[in-house]
């Protein structure tokens, strides 16, 4: 798996508006070469249904002790619900 509890943390603020996190999404799709997604996430048309894609992409990806989640427009890693490890965010 790609992203573990090693890699969990806020990957786009909130605060900074959803330009800022459809390009931080974009970007991290890119380095997944996964660059259908991420034009997706740039276009005003299809961003919200790309959005949920790239997010099941990522917990695809990801151990099953962590996911992706998008909480007041921040895009973070946590802890998966259930899990038992020692780690907080």
């Amino acid at each position: 798996m790609i992203y573990t509890k090693d890699h969990v943390g806020c990957y786009s603020d909130g605060t900074l508006g959803d330009r800022h996190l459809r390009a931080q999404l974009a970007n991290i799709m890119r380095q997944h070469q996964q660059g259908h997604i991420a034009r997706d996430i740039e276009s005003w048309e299809t961003h919200d249904e790309a959005i949920t894609e790239a997010i099941e992409y990522l917990n695809e990806i990801s151990s099953e002790d962590v996911e992706w989640v998008l909480d007041s427009g921040d895009l973070l890693l946590v802890k998966a619900e259930g899990s038992f490890h020692g780690f907080d965010i």
